[in-house]
């Protein structure tokens, strides 16, 4: 069996990545922060994979909600073959306007929090998986793809990208 942990994929492109993963017959870790309604409409949408999958609450926005998710892929799962970074947040407030904790919360939400997950999971990733893939909120046009060593490559580096792109 392959495992797959998918964040920020309870709606929108990380659901979508995450139901093509189970389709797939990958073991999703599902993460999603605060929207109870919308992991209970996700369940319902993917029940014929029940035991295919496990949704985690946490919101992924600093160390040590990192290390709580970390703890809990690991209760579940020994080895990861496929990781998506889907979580993200932004600040859409007038360049000038954005405060220093408002700032903070982006650049840990959507740098370091991922690299501490990395950084702890990075014994459990199989070598020759496939590519870490980090989506950011916002426009589509912006986003970045990252290779991470070790990694096959699959996908598009130019923004615009399916689920067809991600791991496989």
């Amino acid at each position: 069996m392959k495992y797959a942990i998918v964040t920020g994929s309870t709606k929108g492109i990380g659901k979508a990545i995450a139901i093509r993963l189970l389709r797939e017959g990958y073991y999703v870790i599902v993460n999603y922060s605060n929207d109870d309604k919308a992991a209970e409409l996700f369940e319902d949408e993917v029940r014929e994979y029940k035991d295919m999958y496990l949704i985690i609450k946490e919101k992924l926005s600093n160390y040590k909600n990192a290390m709580s998710f970390v703890k809990k892929v690991k209760e579940k799962i020994n080895y990861i073959d496929c990781m998506v970074f889907n979580c993200g947040m932004t600040d859409r407030s007038a360049f000038r306007d954005i405060s220093k904790d408002s700032w903070e919360q982006v650049i840990n939400t959507n740098l370091n929090v991922p690299f501490y997950i990395l950084q702890q999971l990075d014994g459990s990733i199989q070598s020759g998986g496939y590519s870490i893939y980090w989506l950011y909120s916002g426009n589509l046009s912006s986003c970045k793809f990252f290779r991470i060593r070790g990694f096959k490559s699959c996908g598009t580096s130019n923004g615009e990208r399916t689920c067809e792109s991600i791991c496989g």
